[in-house]
């Protein structure tokens, strides 16, 4: 289950395939706002988006599945994020709300560029665990934490150009103009660590 970063809406998952939204200004008598279907097994995690308009679902069905939720009496489903091939354990946001991290049982966490709610291009597979994925967590700084099966703890640096500059750093020697033009023909050299 996961709150609303307003804290009135509380998301819980089922193992009934769905996702359900409650109103808890009153804790004595939380009202049921929405039910959300649409995962084909058990749902095993919710959170929101920082901002609160967004929900992310996982489910043992392998996917994760994105909601509007800016009025949560009257939810509406966004895209479905396939890929991981076998049930998706746990999901986070990182603080911008940019991005979601999915972590699952195949071993994998996957990085899904979400702005806007609808995700751009393929997602970023990290992988280096060697069984299931049970935890994923970004830190305020924007790093991501996994848990596995496996018995560790990966922390992934997720600042791409942070990222680059040290793969460039390591990278000697440096690409050459005739490598480039052995390996790359016919593309104008410009070579990656320049």
């Amino acid at each position: 289950m996961a709150f609303a970063p307003d804290g009135d809406t509380l998301a819980t998952a089922g193992a009934d395939r769905t996702v359900r939204l409650w109103n808890v200004t009153d804790p004595r008598g939380p009202l049921p706002l929405a039910t959300l279907t649409g995962h084909s097994n058990a749902v095993n995690d919710v959170t929101f988006a920082p901002r609160g308009d967004i929900l992310a679902s996982a489910g043992f069905d392998g996917t994760a599945r994105l909601w509007k939720v800016t009025d949560p009496r009257r939810p509406l489903p966004l895209p479905t994020l396939t890929g991981h091939t076998n049930a998706v354990a746990d999901l986070s946001f990182a603080p911008d709300g940019r991005t979601l991290a999915s972590g699952s049982f195949d071993g994998t966490v996957r990085l899904w560029q979400v702005a806007g709610a609808h995700p751009t291009g393929a997602p970023a597979v990290l992988s280096g665990h060697t069984d299931r994925v049970y935890a994923v967590a970004f830190g305020q700084d924007g790093a991501l934490a996994s848990g596995s099966v496996d018995a560790t703890v990966r922390l992934w640096d997720t600042d791409h150009e942070r990222v680059a500059g040290r793969v460039c750093a390591l990278a000697h020697p440096r690409l050459t103009r005739a490598q480039w033009a052995r390996h790359i023909p016919g593309v104008p050299y410009r070579p990656p660590c320049g």
